[in-house]
């Protein structure tokens, strides 16, 4: 059963900047094999950038949209967490 999630703009936008800021960080592994000056420099900036982005694209989304995301990608079994449901 599949639900049809129809976006605004502004939420579009907001899922290409997180996905955006994942490509940022993941970027940040090829740097050690790259043969370019200031490489610490460049890595802190872009960690930022990353985590800056990702905070704009979360708050373009919305925490209803986040939530989602959330769910559907970042899925935890912890017995932990299963006792807080039950009660």
């Amino acid at each position: 059963m599949a639900t049809s999630l129809t976006l605004s703009k502004k939420q579009r936008t907001g899922i290409g900047l997180v996905v955006l800021s994942f490509v940022i960080w993941g970027c940040i592994a090829i740097l050690p094999f790259i043969d370019i000056p200031y490489k610490v420099q460049i890595g802190v900036g872009m960690y930022a950038t990353s985590y800056l982005v990702f905070f704009i694209g979360s708050y373009l989304a919305g925490k209803e949209l986040m939530t989602q995301l959330k769910a559907r990608f970042f899925k935890k079994k912890s017995p932990a967490l299963d006792q807080e449901i039950k009660e």
